[in-house]
């Protein structure tokens, strides 16, 4: 066990680098699928922040096809750069959002919505781009044409697009970026192969495939874990998550499956065969779980999930394909403060704040990307590397931030502080 005690007057800047409803069942949590509805027709929904604001596309009056976004209550129509088509791919705590909109001149570029104003990424010299994914600094990850026509991953940092480059082919594909702005995605390489790679602002990794030629990543959390599918030796692409060293088949029974959102705890969904239909599903690490369709329904996927364990996707229900939302029974945040009643969050930041004096705040074994201002008159207690259940220790919790102390007390265990 590492114990630390901050006290106050201290400042301290440290990384800290860690080793309508259906019910169904997932793991010993019950889920409950919600019809989201639509503005008009068919619906998707693509992201969830840890907030529960969500964002997609869906149909509207016109006919055309727009990016929403999703309040809670509200599925409000974003717009489009002035074309017929759009549709919101991220969204981050701060309701910022990513994604593409067709222009007036029939070019689809990305764009950066601050929740005021849609703003074109542009290009690098071609015709098309996409916002793939965005960082709570508001920074994206996505794909643009260059000049010959060919897709090159790229960075945003909120000013300018920064071209990746491919693993030595033609081609590359920016799909997932997390909160220490390191990029997933895939590339061709110089044999013509499509391979996953992990960009870290240096450089651009291959990270290998399940035994054949070809990966697609399309998510990365901030443990650095990244989720796609990939192609066996032999047979069909089989979703994986990758842990930095080993890339890990999750594919039931040899089916075709895709990997497409993993949260903060590793949980990864994503969508996959069975009898026929394509469903999605829910992984613990252990067991894979079909969450089902809505009522009348034979085709579902999920798309994403959050820290809270909420899930979004797309169902049929026998007539339309809406946007749909999976909610567990039971609050999956990785943080909580212990107690009789334990309340939970995603933050420790939120989490110090609601604390009482004398309080204990536990953590999952996960990393945090956040700055934590220890200001408060009171003594808290932080106890990290807990298991998904909070009943054994199983690593310890890490921090990527700046710590700043100036009042009170706190007594830090089973944190790796640098």
């Amino acid at each position: 066990m590492k114990r630390t005690i901050l006290r106050s007057a201290v400042i301290v800047s440290f990384i800290i680098l860690m080793h309508g409803h259906i019910t169904n069942v997932a793991f010993g949590v019950t889920y409950t699928i919600t019809d989201l509805g639509s503005i008009s027709g068919d619906s998707t929904a693509y992201d969830i922040n840890n907030k529960g604001q969500i964002v997609g596309r869906s149909g509207v009056a016109s006919g055309q096809v727009h990016a929403f976004f999703y309040d809670g209550i509200t599925m409000i129509d974003l717009g489009t750069l002035g074309g017929t088509e759009s549709a919101a791919y991220g969204v981050n705590e701060n309701g910022e959002i990513t994604g593409y909109s067709y222009l007036a001149s029939g070019e689809r570029h990305a764009f950066y919505y601050d929740g005021i104003t849609m703003t074109d990424l542009g290009t690098f010299g071609g015709l098309e781009s996409w916002g793939r994914g965005i960082s709570n600094s508001g920074h994206v990850a996505g794909h643009a044409k260059v000049s010959s026509g060919e897709d090159h991953a790229f960075y945003y940092d909120g000013m300018s697009m920064f071209d990746l480059g491919t693993l030595g082919g033609v081609k590359s594909l920016g799909r997932g970026i997390n909160n220490l702005n390191e990029i997933a995605g895939h590339s061709k390489n110089s044999a013509g192969e499509t391979r996953c790679f992990i960009d870290d602002g240096t450089t651009m990794s291959d990270i290998g495939t399940l035994g054949g030629n070809f990966c697609l990543a399309l998510e990365i959390n901030d443990n650095s874990h990244i989720i796609g599918y990939s192609r066996p030796a032999t047979g069909y692409k089989h979703a994986f998550i990758y842990d930095g060293t080993t890339m890990t088949d999750i594919a039931p029974f040899g089916r075709w499956s895709i990997a497409i959102g993993v949260n903060i705890r590793g949980t990864v969904v994503g969508e996959f065969e069975t009898g026929g239909e394509y469903h999605a599903f829910v992984y613990d690490g252990t067991t894979l779980t079909d969450l089902g369709t809505l009522p009348g329904g034979s085709q579902s996927s999920a798309y994403d999930i959050n820290d809270r364990g909420v899930i979004v996707g797309a169902s049929d229900n026998g007539i339309y394909s809406h946007a749909v939302i999976w909610t567990p029974n039971e609050d999956q945040s990785p943080i909580r403060i212990a107690g009789i009643s334990p309340t939970y969050y995603t933050s420790l930041q939120d989490a110090y704040n609601n604390a009482s004096n004398g309080d204990t705040i536990q953590s999952q074994a996960v990393v945090f990307v956040e700055d934590l201002s220890i200001n408060l008159n009171k003594s808290v207690s932080f106890e990290g590397g807990f298991n998904s259940d909070y009943t054994a220790i199983s690593g310890e919790t890490s921090i990527v931030g700046t710590t700043t102390i100036t009042d009170g007390t706190s007594v830090f265990e089973d944190f790796s502080i640098e």
